[in-house]
């Protein structure tokens, strides 16, 4: 998202005499631009400036965010003339800090402020040129996709992210003439997406990910519908893209990890409390549905770090997925810690393997991103590492020590707030279990592991296996 006002001047330049080149100039990159652009860059690519510290940064950020606030004359209530300016400001900073810590519910105000000004700001007639408008469109589509997050992410229930099944125009220009220095002079004929880019990839997602939000039962009409959706998504997924060597962009692993993180949220639920507790998520059908779309999704994760390293510009939905899907891991190796049998049975190695690229992901979290709270991110990385190592010694050390005193904090039920952590005092207003958030989060054997066992030892058989490794795949054989 943010070349899009850089692109946007770059192209109207060709285009436009030198008077109407000045304004595009002073609307694109006014201040409040400017100092979003410089906080976000300094966020994203802090570990690209030498001897610069983090402390510095954070000091230099909150500097930057406040300038660019005072400088949207929207806030600053200088102008009645809405401005799409502001709003790819506030949708940059929303979508950027969405699940910072000290930010709390700042952000999902940005992005309600953005969407007003947006919906009263003049989208352009004939008269207004293309580039305007293409700016206008990719500006509305990246809107409503932070909408969609937030719903999602920060369980901001109150965002309705409006529908984009019949309203959305077709591109005014091309993501090859948008991104690229020479551009066609043919500004009438009708532009196709690139099916591998950052909108034709992720444009589908805005209204599956708010239906998933939705958590509807399963086998209901709305989660067949949905189901179908994300089907239909991975059959039309870039041929060019599906073996994972081929792909050199973050946001293209992303959506992967997107397509099997909703699916598991459809077959489970938003919540990590709930999805960690009760047995409900543990009948075998509805397990291997979760056990596999985890496992494609680990596949995933080795070659996203070695594509990106420093996780630059990972959005909080696949951050909030890959917990859910490490959660699904610990319950997988829960089988394994309480399997009843007197022999004990060593968790698979695909199991392990693709337990470990989640903890390489988590560490890499820790260790690089700096926009969420990291605490989520720790404690999942200690759960996860705790059950593998008790799965494969054949030991049950260190589990007991497990609780829910740090999760309890982030709840999608009531008035939770998502990834965001709550008070405590709201959060136990939340937990509605017998026992307490500081005891145990499992007690012992819940009877299904010897049947759990066996279906997770079946779908790591390579046997089983639909499609070559290596590739983007929609699914597992799943044993009958």
């Amino acid at each position: 998202m943010t070349d899009l006002s850089v692109r946007a001047v770059a192209l109207q330049r060709e285009h436009l005499d030198p008077g109407a080149f000045k304004q595009v100039l002073e609307d694109v990159l006014q201040p409040a631009v400017r100092c979003t652009l410089v906080a976000v860059a300094l966020n994203l690519y802090e570990h690209r400036v030498p001897g610069y510290t983090q402390k510095r940064a954070i000091f230099d950020q909150d500097g930057l965010h406040t300038s660019a606030l005072s400088s949207i004359p929207n806030i600053a209530s200088r102008s009645n003339q809405p401005s799409l300016s502001s709003v790819f400001c506030l949708l940059l900073l929303s979508h950027t800090w969405a699940i910072a810590e000290n930010f709390k519910k700042i952000p999902i105000q940005w992005c309600l402020l953005a969407r007003i000004i947006f919906d009263n700001c003049e989208k352009g007639d004939e008269e207004t040129s293309l580039y305007s408008r293409e700016f206008a469109r990719r500006t509305d589509i990246g809107l409503s996709l932070q909408e969609s997050a937030l719903f999602l992410v920060n369980n901001y229930m109150h965002i309705r992210p409006h529908s984009y099944e019949s309203n959305i125009p077709p591109p005014y220009i091309s993501d090859e003439e948008w991104h690229s220095s020479s551009h066609s002079s043919d500004l009438e004929q009708v532009h196709i997406p690139g099916p591998h880019t950052f909108f034709a990839l992720f444009q589908p997602f805005i209204n599956i990910v708010k239906r998933v939000a939705q958590e509807p039962g399963i086998g209901s009409p709305p989660w067949i519908e949905v189901i179908e959706q994300l089907e239909d998504y991975f059959f039309q997924f870039p041929e060019r893209l599906l073996k994972f060597n081929k792909i050199s962009h973050l946001y293209q692993f992303e959506a992967m990890i997107w397509l099997h993180g909703l699916f598991i949220v459809l077959y489970s639920t938003r919540d990590f409390i709930n999805l960690l507790k009760k047995t409900t998520y543990l009948e075998v059908n509805r397990f291997n549905h979760l056990f596999e779309h985890s496992l494609l999704l680990g596949e995933i994760i080795p070659h996203l770090l070695s594509t990106n390293p420093h996780l630059e510009s990972l959005t909080s939905t696949t951050i909030y997925l890959l917990c859910i899907s490490s959660a699904i891991h610990c319950l997988a190796l829960r089988q394994f810690i309480f399997q009843s049998d007197f022999a004990h049975i060593s968790p698979p190695a695909k199991l392990i393997t693709s337990t470990q690229a989640h903890i390489e992901l988590l560490r890499a979290l820790e260790d690089t991103y700096k926009r969420c709270d990291l605490q989520i991110i720790r404690e999942f990385l200690h759960m996860l590492s705790t059950c593998l190592r008790a799965a494969t010694r054949g030991s049950r050390t260190g589990v007991g020590n497990l609780s829910c005193e740090k999760l309890y904090l982030y709840r999608w039920t009531g008035a939770g707030t998502g990834m965001v952590q709550m008070r405590e005092k709201d959060a136990d207003l939340e937990w509605d279990y017998a026992e307490l958030p500081s005891d145990k989060i499992w007690d012992g054997s819940t009877g299904l592991e010897t049947e759990l066992v066996v279906a997770i030892l079946q779908m790591c058989e390579p046997a089983q296996r639909l499609c070559r490794s290596g590739f983007f795949d929609l699914s597992i054989m799943i044993p009958m």
